[in-house]
């Protein structure tokens, strides 16, 4: 992914990501014992206005890891800098902040399907 130290700005981390213009959509698939919680998690990110930046830092995620466990959610997390904040502020406003909130406090796995392919 080439981001070592994530900045404490969102766009400053978004310009350091792979490029994502080609990913029109991520589907999202709780897996393993502990994907109880099956409706909070399954979600389909698309590449439109208010998501791009979630496309984005998903896409280097399974790129980098291939599935995102509790170290990968944490690594996202960091990259959404102060938008991590907010979203702890505000309940609701960042759902896709708070899934890796609770694949972190959960200790969940995602597996994602990025354009109708599985991450690999």
């Amino acid at each position: 992914m080439g981001v070592d130290l994530p900045d404490r700005r969102f766009r400053t981390n978004l310009d350091r990501l792979p490029d994502s213009d080609d990913v029109e959509k991520i589907e999202l698939l709780a897996v393993g014992r502990r994907a109880v919680r099956r409706g909070e998690l399954d979600a389909v990110i698309r590449n439109v206005s208010g998501q791009r930046g979630s496309i984005a830092v998903y896409n280097a995620l399974f790129q980098k890891f291939k599935i995102i466990d509790k170290r990968a959610a944490q690594e996202g997390l960091e990259l959404y800098a102060e938008m991590w904040d907010d979203a702890k502020e505000n309940p609701g406003k960042h759902p896709n902040i708070e899934r890796l909130m609770l694949v972190v406090s959960e200790d969940m796995t995602l597996v994602g399907k990025i354009n109708g392919k599985y991450a690999s």
